[in-house]
Parts: structure tokens; C-alpha cells; sequence
């Protein structure tokens, strides 16, 4: 039933009304009206009549609704179809492109994660923090290495000690992640392989096996704090692919997202060796909201044969490896064979290298045993001497001149730490009355870390710090 506003003549002549029967009347008069015409309703009152404040009204309606329908699982393409709906639901005729632009705003705003900052302004950020220390950032990695070379086992390893609350791995510091989640974007792999990979380190449980068609059938329970996707779902990182991945993020404060492999998600129209890669990848950073992120690449061939996995080994764009925060390889050892340098990929031992932002070069030998165990052997640095000394007899029995001296002056030390300062004032007075005698303990100090014979102190802030290995 229909009821109609009193007009002004009708209303005088009954006499002043109290404010329920207002409000009764107001009730009866949006009896029948949906729930967004209520909202259009209220977002017009108080305007009395001024357009530009009607619009503004409005605009503001659109925004927020326009907000809900970005943070909603539609397709973008829906997202934004939808938009220009509501746009039209209030009048405001908005073209293709407004919708367009109106879209892009409101999704940058909603992807940004650190505001800006204005002068003067206070602002608090977290310290530099180590997802595996001076290994994998809290921030984007790239982890290269040839095929097979166990990139995805490394990060199974990884993400099972990170999700068991495990304090360290490969004897590195870990962080903590037994409260937080892991998505594994594994498009470079089927079910089949990334089932038996998980279950191997108790990320996945077999709960049944069957016989289909003279093919086993191996049904698996997924750890609750992971997300799977896999080569058969077809997920790519196009603008749908990248948006899902932000709301995982934003939804899982804390957690590590791995993307295995980058070439396996590459939306059409983008290739390895162009820049656009390089762009995609800059959008994985903001895509991450702040988690730690690790994304697999292959290296190019020339790298691979030389067993050197730095900054720029990955096949296609350099530009990859600009846009991210911090360069992993994952390389087979190296051996002698018939005169020349060979790749070892019958040996369990590989060689991890670290470089970029946030801390020093590493370079570690570590070994890939039964049921997916990692194990630290030694730096790459130690491991060179271990075979030098096999050939030729200890470092320090090797030792001349300045070098000699210097680790003359640390052994006298016993295992204390001290600065360059305190090694050159106590070198032997022919070495330390020479008009170069700081910069030449500066120098050998240096060379004598690099191949492992002295150690340096990492953690102390001010003058470097040298000893004898404990």
C-alpha cells in the first residue's frame, strides 16, 4: 500500500505535528524503497537542493560502493562493469575511460601499504628483518638455478621449517611462522609432483590410495596453513592473477608467499627478455603488502655451465633482477674432470649464493639428503681451503710478509676480537713503523677474510673486527 506526503496546506490545517508522527510519516514514505534507494536517499539529505553538493554526495556514494566491489572476488573485468552500474544507479553518466580511471585510483589507494610521509611528520617502519638470515629478505627474492638443480625442494624444506616454528635452518637464523600461512603459486608442477613433495616433509598427509584404471590414486590432506596452486589450475599473473595474490597477502599478515616458477606465470604479451618482465616483477613487490616473497627462475645457460649464480645469471631481462630486493643461486658444485671445470649434478652438495640489498655476499656449501633434509657443510670461502690445505698444507704455514704478520698478531690474541686499529698497533715495528702501514693492514686483513683464514665480525656497528676462526 502506497501512502502520500501530506502537502503543506493539509499539514497546517491539522496543526503542528510532534516528531514521532514525523518520523512515522518519513517510515511510511520510504515504505516500498530499496535498500540502495535508501542510500541514495540519505546521501542526497541535507543538500537542500544545491547540485554541487548533490553531486559531491553522490560521488562519495560511488566511491564507496566502487571500494566494496574492488575488495570483492569478481574478475576485474566484472569489478568494473559493475562500477559503471552503480554509476548509472545515481545519474552520474561516467564514459568507459572515467570508469577506467575512477577504477585505477581507487585500486592504487587500496594496494598502497606505506602513505606517504609529509614533513615533519612522525612515521614508524620495521627494521631490516631476515626471512632466513643474510639468505632470503623480508622483501622480494629471486631464487635462480638450473632445472633440477632443487629449487622447489629448498623451498618445501624451507617453508615446512618455517611453518614447525623451527629457530634456525641451514644453521641460519629463521623467522618464526607457526602462526602464519604459506601460498605456493607451484605452476611450474602438477598435483602429482607437488603431493609427493609436500608429503615428504609432512606438509601433506596421505589419507587414501585407490586403483583407477590401472592407475594408483593418491588422495592427500593439504597442511591447513598452506594455499596450493598448481600447473592445471592455469593461474597466471595478469591483472587478476596479481590482484588475488595481493588480497592473499593483505588477508595473511606475516606470511611467504612462493611463486615456482616465473616463466610458468607469465601472462601473454609478456617475455622473459623484455622489460616488461622487469615490470611485472615490480608489481609482484607491491603485490606482496610487506610478507616475505620468493620467486623461482631459471638461470640462462652460460651461468649455469660456470656454477656462478649472482646478480644477473637468470635467463631474459636484466631488468628482473633490478626489481627485486635480493639475488639467490642455487648452483651444483663444480669438479676437475679430464683437465677441466665440470658441473658435479651427480653430487647431493649444491651452492647457495646471496648478494643485493641488506647485507654482505654469501656463499655456502650445503647437501640435499633423504627425505628432503638440508644441511650446512661449510662457507664457500672454508670450503676452498679444506681442499687447498689437502693439496698444500695449512694457510697459515703458507703465510708471507704482511699477511704473516697480521695473523701473527691475532693468533697472539687467543680468540679475541679486535679492530684494525688495535691489529696495526700491535704488528712488529718493522711492519708497523712503514708510512703505509694502515692501509696495508686494511688491505691484507680483507684478503685474509675473503679465503677464510681470519674471521670478521658481522654483527658490531663501527670498526670492522677481526680473530682467528673458533
Amino acid at each position: 500500500m502506497s501512502t502520500t506526503k501530506l502537502d503543506r496546506p493539509t499539514a497546517e490545517a491539522l496543526g503542528p505535528l510532534d516528531p514521532d508522527a514525523i518520523e512515522r510519516e518519513e517510515r511510511a514514505r520510504l515504505k516500498g524503497k530499496t535498500a540502495w534507494e535508501t542510500r541514495i536517499a540519505d546521501a542526497k539529505a541535507g543538500c537542500c537542493g544545491d547540485p554541487v553538493a548533490e553531486h559531491d554526495a553522490l560521488w562519495a556514494l560511488l566511491q564507496e560502493r566502487a571500494e566494496e566491489i574492488i575488495r570483492s572476488s569478481r574478475r576485474i573485468s566484472q569489478q568494473r562493469q559493475a562500477i559503471h552500474a552503480v554509476a548509472k544507479s545515481l545519474d552520474l553518466k561516467l564514459s568507459t575511460a572515467d570508469v577506467a580511471d575512477l577504477y585505477d585510483q581507487l585500486d592504487t589507494t587500496l594496494a598502497a601499504y606505506e602513505p606517504d610521509v609529509e614533513p615533519g611528520q612522525e612515521f614508524s617502519t620495521f627494521s631490516q628483518t631476515w626471512l632466513l638470515d643474510e639468505i632470503f629478505l623480508v622483501g622480494l627474492n629471486l631464487l635462480v638455478g638450473m632445472p633440477g638443480a632443487g629449487k622447489s625442494r629448498l623451498l618445501v624444506a624451507l617453508a615446512a621449517a618455517f611453518l614447525n616454528g623451527q629457530d634456525a635452518f641451514l644453521q641460519r637464523k629463521l623467522l618464526s611462522g607457526a602462526d602464519r600461512h604459506v601460498l605456493i603459486v607451484g605452476t611450474d608442477q602438477d598435483r602429482q609432483q607437488w603431493g609427493a613433495l609436500l608429503a615428504e616433509k609432512g606438509l601433506a598427509e596421505v589419507i587414501g590410495t585407490e586403483v583407477v584404471d590401472g592407475q594408483e590414486k593418491v588422495t592427500y590432506r593439504l597442511h591447513p596453513c598452506i594455499h596450493l596452486k598448481t600447473s592445471g589450475g592455469g593461474f597466471r599473473l595478469d591483472a587478476d592473477g596479481m590482484r588475488w595474490i595481493r588480497n592473499w597477502n593483505q588477508q595473511h599478515t606475516g606470511g611467504l608467499a612462493i611463486v615456482d616458477s616465473l616463466s610458468a606465470v607469465l601472462p601473454p604479451g609478456v617475455k622473459e627478455a623484455d622489460e616488461s618482465a622487469g615490470r611485472l616483477m615490480r608489481q609482484v613487490e607491491m603485490a606482496r603488502q610487506g610478507n616475505p616473497c620468493i620467486v623461482t627462475h631459471h638461470t640462462n645457460k652460460q651461468s649455469a655451465m660456470s656454477g656462478e649464480l649472482g646478480v644477473y645469471s637468470g635467463s631474459g631481462s636484466g631488468s628482473i633482477d633490478r626489481a627485486i630486493s635480493r639475488h639467490i643461486g642455487l648452483a651444483y658444485e663444480t669438479h676437475i674432470e679430464a683437465g677441466k671445470e665440470k658441473l658435479h649434478t651427480e653430487s647431493p652438495r649444491r651452492v647457495i649464493t646471496s648478494q643485493k640489498r641488506g647485507a654482505a655476499n654469501q656463499r655456502l656449501i650445503v647437501e640435499n639428503g633423504p627425505f628432503n633434509t638440508w644441511d650446512y657443510i661449510s662457507t664457500a670461502a672454508e670450503d676452498r681451503e679444506l681442499k687447498r690445505q689437502a693439496q698444500e698444507g695449512d694457510a697459515a704455514e703458507r703465510l708471507r710478509g704482511w699477511k704473516k704478520a697480521l695473523y701473527g698478531v691475532l693468533a697472539v690474541a687467543a680468540g679475541e676480537w679486535l679492530t684494525t686499529s688495535q691489529v696495526c698497533a700491535a704488528l712488529p715495528t718493522e711492519f708497523a713503523s712503514k708510512n703505509n702501514a694502515a692501509k696495508q693492514t686494511q688491505t691484507n686483513l680483507r684478503l685474509l677474510a675473503d679465503n677464510g683464514t681470519i674471521e670478521e665480525d658481522r654483527l658490531t656497528i663501527g670498526e670492522h673486527r677481526w680473530r682467528i676462526p673458533q
